[in-house]
């Protein structure tokens, strides 16, 4: 099993239809990075509050915590919900805060 560690990762959510023709046909939350990357989002822990709350960020910039792995060749963010800011809205990061110098994949923080 490969370890990861969770980071930041920043771009735009939205929903998107994924899996076409197959029985996982259906829309799921993908984030949308300026590198080119999707990744669908799960979030682990889901119950109908975090769904709904995630539904207020469809179409904005977004920075999720998570951990991605590429799943039977599909990018995915696991997201965990009990995390406290697992999700927020990039433009109400303030430059003091400790969200302002997320993880961009495809970029390095050293």
């Amino acid at each position: 099993m490969v370890q990861t560690e969770k980071k930041y990762w920043a771009g735009q959510l939205s929903l998107d239809l994924l899996f076409e023709g197959s029985k996982s046909e259906a829309f799921y939350p993908v984030l949308h990075c300026e590198d080119g990357t999707n990744y669908r989002v799960y979030l682990k822990g889901l119950s109908s509050l975090n769904k709904d709350m995630l539904n207020h960020f469809m179409g904005q910039q977004v920075l999720i915590l998570g951990d991605a792995d590429n799943l039977r060749g599909h990018w995915r963010l696991v997201v965990d919900t009990t995390e406290p800011d697992f999700l927020t809205e990039s433009s109400a990061i303030t430059p003091n805060s400790p969200l302002a110098q997320p993880t961009i994949p495809g970029t390095s923080s050293e």
